[in-house]
């Protein structure tokens, strides 16, 4: 389940963050066997509770430039 457009407010607090799902209902997003789905970073999300006897991953990317500025580093990089 995402809320549509919710990346596009930053960083949100819990409190606001519900204020937000009041406004912009969630959206159920269904996914085959094998299939991924892609979202923006910040983007409100939840699972539902899996059915059945398998299990299920969550793994999630983040991709960025190779050389951060400030003199900030990759805690791991590829």
């Amino acid at each position: 389940r995402v809320v549509p457009g919710s990346h596009r407010h930053g960083i949100l607090s819990t409190e606001i963050a519900a204020q937000v799902r009041q406004v912009q209902p969630e959206v159920t997003c269904e996914a085959a066997l094998g299939s991924a789905l892609v979202t923006r970073p910040l983007l409100l999300h939840a699972s539902s509770k899996g059915v059945g006897g398998s299990r299920r991953r969550v793994l999630h990317f983040v991709f960025g430039p190779a050389s951060l500025s400030h003199g900030l580093q990759w805690k791991h990089a590829a």
